[in-house]
C-alpha cells in the first residue's frame, strides 16, 4: 500500500534533481572575452597552409609575395569594422573589414572587400590616360587568446578576381588602445608613367 507513493516520491525526486542539474546557472569557466577597442597588425603569408601561429619555410615566406596590413575596431554592440593594405603579386589592394563580435568565444568573424585601381599615363603625343580597377574578396577569422588578452590571432583567406588566386594569411595584432573611435580607410594610390 506504501509502495506506489513511494516510488512516486521517488519519482519526483530524481525528475526534480535531474531538471536542477540541467537548469539554467552560472557556466564554469564562463566570462565575457571582449573584443572592444582598436586591434592592429599584420597578415603573414600561411606558408605552411595550416592556419599555424608561424609560417615555417622562411624561403616560401620571403618568396610567397602577400603581405597584408590591418586596422580594425571592435565595439560592445559587436559591430567590427575597419581596413586593411593587400600586397598580392604585385598589386597593392585597399580593403574595407566588416563584420561581428562573438564576445562568448572571443572571435571576429569578417568579410574583405578589395580594390586596386591603376592609372597609367601615356606620354606618347596623345597623352590618354588609362584607368584599371581590380578587385577581390575574402574573410577574416581571429580570437583574443583569453580573458583580458590584447592579443588578435587567426586566418584570413582572400581570393584576387582578376588572377582568381587565393591566398592564405596568419592573422597576427595586437589592441593598441580600448578606443572605439571609427577607423578611416587607407589611402594607396598606384599611378604608374609608361610609354
Amino acid at each position: 500500500m506504501f509502495r506506489i507513493p513511494l516510488t512516486l516520491s521517488v519519482i519526483f525526486l530524481f525528475v526534480h534533481s535531474e531538471a536542477l542539474a540541467l537548469g539554467p546557472g552560472v557556466p564554469y569557466g564562463g566570462g565575457a572575452r571582449t573584443i572592444s577597442g582598436t586591434y592592429t597588425g599584420i597578415l603573414l603569408p600561411d606558408t605552411a597552409g595550416g592556419g599555424g601561429s608561424d609560417p615555417v619555410d622562411e624561403d616560401a615566406f620571403i618568396g610567397s609575395n602577400a603581405l597584408g596590413l590591418f586596422s580594425l575596431v571592435g565595439d560592445s554592440s559587436g559591430v567590427v569594422n575597419g581596413a586593411a593594405i593587400f600586397f598580392l603579386d604585385d598589386v597593392a589592394y585597399n580593403s574595407t573589414i566588416i563584420g561581428l563580435s562573438d564576445s562568448q568565444k572571443g572571435q571576429i568573424f569578417a568579410v574583405l572587400d578589395l580594390t586596386s585601381v591603376a592609372t597609367f599615363i601615356d606620354t606618347t603625343s596623345s597623352g590618354d590616360t588609362f584607368t584599371f580597377v581590380k578587385g577581390g574578396s575574402g574573410r577574416l577569422i581571429a580570437s583574443t587568446s583569453g580573458r583580458g588578452s590584447r592579443d588578435l590571432t587567426g586566418t584570413a583567406s582572400v581570393i584576387a578576381s582578376f588572377t582568381a588566386t587565393t591566398y592564405s594569411f596568419i592573422v597576427d595584432g595586437v589592441q593598441q588602445t580600448s578606443s572605439t573611435s571609427p577607423i578611416t580607410a587607407f589611402s594607396l594610390t598606384n599611378a604608374t608613367s609608361g610609354t
